[in-house]
């Protein structure tokens, strides 16, 4: 019977083998990439193996630096965005409750050309679900509420933004919410009818009778 190195528990059928030759439970490498505790490294060989043992962090870190690379080359449809979107894509595959990952790749979405709003708020509704008290997921909301045309949703979680940012003393999201409340509400009040409209509805005349 040949034992998996890491939980010590009989290997069976089921096994995944690194390119060193060392076998474990896939479950038991999928734990070891997402604790990110051994780095990159083989338990029992200590062979670096990054393309079969990158961690959930270390992806995070790799679509970071892509996307600041396409950034820096002004190209949001570059190759270097791909492979960001790969890298978070197979991070949350390892961990579906990472919110920094699902924060990260909805950002990505939202700045895509055409924004992929329905998936970027996907994962926003995760991250809101995971932790209600994360600031930076409620402001994220708040965009991808605005770019879908609702202002008024989208005010919503920005008030629930700064309300998170004031209690955590994260300035930061608190200046790029009052920034994005302001235009959401010069946004939202060219929506708004106007008294007169409204007063006119309900009583059955029109504007026009009302402004005269």
């Amino acid at each position: 019977m040949e034992l998996c190195p890491i939980c010590q528990h009989d290997l069976g059928d089921a096994a995944q083998q690194l390119r060193c030759g060392h076998r474990y439970h896939a479950e038991c490498v999928t734990q070891l990439r997402v604790q990110g505790s051994l780095g990159e490294a083989c338990p029992v060989c200590r062979r670096s193996l990054p393309d079969q043992l990158r961690s959930v962090s270390g992806l995070h870190e790799d679509a970071q630096y892509l996307q600041l690379s396409a950034l820096l080359r002004a190209d949001r449809s570059s190759e270097a965005l791909s492979a960001s979107e790969a890298c978070l894509r197979e991070a949350l595959c390892l961990d579906p409750s990472s919110i920094s990952v699902r924060k990260t790749l909805a950002m990505q979405l939202l700045q895509s050309r055409p924004a992929r709003l329905e998936e970027a708020e996907g994962h926003l509704e995760a991250a809101r679900h995971i932790d209600p008290q994360d600031a930076e997921a409620q402001l994220l909301s708040g965009h991808a509420a605005f770019m879908a045309g609702n202002p008024f949703d989208a005010a919503d979680y920005y008030t629930t933004a700064s309300q998170l940012a004031i209690a955590s003393r994260d300035e930061e999201i608190m200046q790029h919410t009052v920034l994005a409340m302001s235009i959401t509400l010069l946004q939202a009040s060219r929506l708004l009818p106007t008294c007169d409209a409204v007063g006119g509805a309900a009583s059955g005349s029109s504007t026009s009778d009302r402004c005269q």
